[in-house]
């Protein structure tokens, strides 16, 4: 990242971690020269950071041989920043707030919504890769596209049921053509869909609540997400429904 500062930095830092016992924070900086903007004087450079667990003599190693934990700082610095620009697309973090997690603010409030937006992005995959699977053997996909198509179906067919008027009600299981269904069979494959999504979206909520009203970062951390034991639950549910 692009940094500012009142002094020349060197090279590298490692700093403690007040905020996260055990841990430090090493710095990395590179091409830095001096500036005059506005009659105001500094130092701008690019700064790369990776926390580590401490341990002895990991510093003395780290100056020894810089290299491969810069490169490891930069590869870092590329995923967060690819990853930021994914939660500001899903509308999951606004601009500002991903300038401040990319700063390396250690705040709590800052790594509340990246946790937050970690877990909606972890849902999304959840659900990319777990459809449903249904009475006819094949599976059908529950992403929230697929929801929305579905839904647009089946309100497009009650219309025309309502006004007798004739339309040819079609859905694919994964990886397959459409075929034709009824608007009953249809209708409780939707509700089932519903079901198994509306139980990981309120796990997901449950755990954000949580992540909002952690005190410290420790807690934060110790908060899991894991969606695959409430989609087993869900599933099963599902294929009741269907059976």
């Amino acid at each position: 990242m692009k940094v500012k500062g009142d002094v020349n930095p060197g090279t590298l830092r490692v700093e403690p971690q007040p905020d996260r016992p055990g841990y430090v924070l090493v710095r990395f900086f590179e091409n830095a020269e001096a500036y005059t903007e506005n009659e105001t004087t500094g130092w701008k450079y690019d700064e790369y950071q990776l926390q580590l667990l401490d341990r002895p003599g990991l510093e003395d190693e780290i100056e020894a041989s810089p290299a491969p934990y810069r490169e490891q700082a930069k590869r870092s610095d590329a995923e967060l920043r690819e990853q930021l620009a994914y939660y500001i697309a899903e509308k999951w973090l606004t601009a500002d707030d991903a300038e401040e997690i990319y700063k390396g603010s250690n705040e709590l409030a800052i790594a509340k919504k990246l946790r937050i937006a970690q877990s909606k992005t972890a849902l999304a995959a959840y659900l990319a890769a777990h459809p449903i699977a249904w009475t006819d053997g094949a599976y059908y996909a529950i992403t929230a596209d697929k929801q929305q198509q579905l839904a647009s179906k089946i309100m497009a067919a009650t219309m025309a049921q309502t006004l007798s008027a004739d339309y040819r009600l079609t859905w694919n299981s994964t990886g397959e053509v459409c075929r034709e269904w009824t608007l009953q069979d249809l209708s409780a494959l939707a509700f089932a869909i519903d079901a198994r999504v509306t139980a990981l979206v309120t796990y997901q909520q449950t755990q954000e609540v949580a992540m909002r009203g952690a005190e410290t970062l420790d807690a934060l951390r110790a908060i899991a997400v894991d969606y695959d034991t409430v989609g087993s639950a869900a599933a099963g549910d599902a294929d009741a429904a269907g059976s």
